[in-house]
């Protein structure tokens, strides 16, 4: 008996080492494994790290299952304790009911928050529909007059452009405007008929107001850029040498320094019976004061009249001449070509005058303008303005 139990003990422990270095085995070809995959170089130390780690984690996660499967008694007593409820659950059916509570309830509360603040809004938007028809009108009625000025401004810089005689590619958009004043009219009417109704104004009404509003609002836009490249053209126009050639030849500023005594077509002049109305402006200046050519021209005359006096004409471009009488004395000869701003004479009392002055005229054709506009002078202005 002795020898069958010691062949039976080694055969036992021979297994079982077998066991273990199969085991052993195996543990290295999941160490090349992971090896191969994470291209980490296992060692010894490592293997038994990795499978400790390994153990910790099945016995953590046999723990949890050990404790889900417990179950719990959870007792209903009512007061009469004539029947008492017992409820048995496991851990896990408990914590999986409580995540579904959770979560069905934060479901619910996002969705309240939602609808509260969603009535808020319709709240808000029910105080201001009452009024709605009022902000409507009023917008649209600011908005019409408002196109009016932009029109003007848009024609007056338009007119300006065309006498520049600049080229430009902008059209006129004459159906853009003829269609927005049939926009406007039709504005109107439905503006009157808003304020008739007041709070019933239709839905309907007010979005026609507003899709009116908003398309002239655009014209107009349009309209602007339009008008604003013409303007950017009208400036390169008046810094080109050409146009500041031209203001020179234009009679503008003051011919003599003095004070305004009669102005243009404020009284008459007595010639030979007859009654004239003053063409020009006479000027109350101090005795012998200087007397300046108002543009660039020619002096085509020089002679003496007996209510004018000494006088002289300059002619500065076909058709157009300016007129200096009652002078003292003449600093030009005739057919002299002159600059603005150089002295022509002196003022003086010859004429039918018993002050110290100077009449001055500007003819534009056979008329004579009135120079009461052209006193400023408007070469030496938009230069001043082209330096700041």
């Amino acid at each position: 008996m002795n020898k069958k139990q010691n062949k039976k003990i080694k055969n036992r422990n021979s297994k079982h080492q077998d066991s273990e270095l199969q085991k052993k085995k195996l543990q290295e070809e999941e160490a090349k494994i992971y090896s191969k995959y994470l291209e980490i170089d296992f060692n010894k130390n490592q293997q038994n790290k990795w499978q400790k780690f390994k153990e910790n984690v099945i016995l953590y996660l046999k723990k949890i299952h050990t404790k889900g499967k417990q179950k719990i008694t959870i007792m209903f007593i009512p007061h009469s304790e004539s029947s008492i409820l017992n409820l048995h659950i496991n851990f896990y059916t408990l914590f999986f009911s409580l995540t579904g509570i959770f979560i069905v309830g934060l479901i619910s509360i996002l969705i309240i928050i939602q609808r509260s603040s969603q009535n808020i809004q319709y709240y808000d938007m029910g105080i201001t529909n009452s009024q709605f028809y009022l902000q409507s009108s009023r917008l649209a009625e600011e908005v019409i007059p408002m196109h009016k000025a932009i029109l003007e401004f848009a024609s007056t810089i338009a007119t300006i452009h065309q006498k520049l005689r600049i080229n430009s590619e902008q059209g006129e958009g004459g159906f853009a405007y003829n269609t927005t004043f049939d926009q406007i009219e039709k504005l109107k009417a439905l503006i009157n008929e808003c304020k008739l109704q007041k709070e019933a104004c239709s839905q309907d009404t007010i979005e026609n107001i507003l899709q009116i509003t908003l398309n002239i609002s655009l014209l107009d836009n349009d309209i602007l850029k339009s008008t604003n490249q013409q303007i950017v053209e009208i400036n390169e126009k008046l810094k080109s040498e050409e146009t500041k050639n031209f203001f020179s030849y234009i009679p503008t500023g003051l011919p003599v320094q003095g004070f305004i005594r009669n102005n243009y077509a404020t009284r008459s002049i007595i010639e030979r019976g007859n009654n004239y109305p003053l063409r020009g402006i006479e000027f109350l200046t101090l005795p012998h004061s200087p007397v300046y050519a108002t543009a660039n021209g020619k002096v085509v005359e020089i002679n003496y009249h007996p209510v004018f006096g000494v006088y002289v004409w300059i002619e500065h471009l076909t058709g157009i001449k300016s007129f200096y009488a009652h002078l003292d004395e003449v600093q030009v000869s005739l057919n002299q070509i002159v600059k603005k701003g150089d002295i022509i004479g002196f003022s003086g009392k010859t004429g039918k005058t018993d002050k110290n002055l100077l009449y001055y005229e500007i003819h534009i054709g056979t008329v004579a303008f009135n120079p009461h506009i052209l006193l400023n002078d408007l070469q030496t202005l938009w230069l001043n303005l082209q330096k700041q």
